[in-house]
């Protein structure tokens, strides 16, 4: 069995930065869940580390949240949000692989008006 080398500190870095400030700027105020799970796992360098075996479009917050949600439901707690990330990394990876993060709606009113403008 082959084991993946464990990300460099750089790309953790970079990785749990993206998790910090959407547990900041987009979580904050709006669901109390998400803040204490994207802060978790910014300081989870296991989790860290299977973000960085994919390309740098599949770190996105929503992306992981969503493949979560997806396969299991909304669980109750950020600590059960963490171990089903631990637990079933295989399985999200397989759903993050073929998604890609949604949307704010600002990004789709500006993706509509470019498609509306090129018409």
């Amino acid at each position: 069995m082959t084991r993946r080398r464990a990300a460099d500190r750089e790309t953790r870095e970079r990785i749990a930065a993206l998790y910090t400030r959407f547990s900041r700027d987009q979580a904050s105020g709006r669901s109390p869940l998400y803040v204490e799970v994207t802060a978790a796992i910014a300081a989870d360098e296991q989790i860290l580390d299977f973000l960085a075996t994919m390309p740098e479009p599949k770190w996105q917050p929503n992306l992981l949240l969503a493949a979560v949600r997806y396969l299991y439901g909304t669980p109750p707690s950020a600590a059960e949000f963490v171990r089903l990330i631990h637990t079933h990394r295989t399985e999200l990876g397989e759903v993050m692989a073929t998604q890609t993060a949604p949307r704010s709606a600002t990004e789709r009113a500006n993706a509509s008006r470019s498609t509306r403008s090129r018409m």
